[in-house]
């Protein structure tokens, strides 16, 4: 199916002093940019990268560079985008910093371990959980 020219896919964001702040549906819980385009539904950024620079690498992801000014998950610049793999855009969201977590357990030693995705996750956490 053909994406939207770059013509088209313009008229749905605002251009501010650096990113291009998406105007149409933004999910509510991932606060990501969405499109509906000929029946299809898109993340946006993932389709302004893909307008703009190409198709994305098999395996990788679009992550918001906080390097280059960006931190907005609404923004669809492609200059703000860049395509990496899942464990570098965790490793850029400062998951890999955490020294506790949400329930206050220290993220150190035993306690942490890498679930498949590629998350470090609280190990208290995950047996209580369990246990559960």
């Amino acid at each position: 199916m053909p994406l939207p020219t770059k013509e088209q896919f313009s008229k749905y964001y605002k251009e501010t002093d650096t990113c291009w702040i998406w105007l149409r549906y933004v999910h509510s819980t991932t606060g990501y940019p969405l499109l509906t385009w000929k029946g299809k539904t898109y993340r946006a950024h993932r389709l302004a990268y893909e307008i703009y620079k190409g198709p994305i690498p098999y395996g990788l992801v679009i992550d918001h560079v906080k390097s280059k000014g960006c931190t907005r998950r609404d923004c669809v610049n492609p200059d703000h985008l860049e395509a990496v793999t899942q464990m570098e855009n965790i490793h850029r969201g400062g998951n890999f910093q955490k020294e506790t977590c949400v329930n206050g357990h220290e993220m150190t030693g035993y306690n942490v371990f890498v679930d498949r995705k590629g998350w470090r996750r609280c190990r208290e956490c995950h047996n209580e959980r369990m246990r559960r």
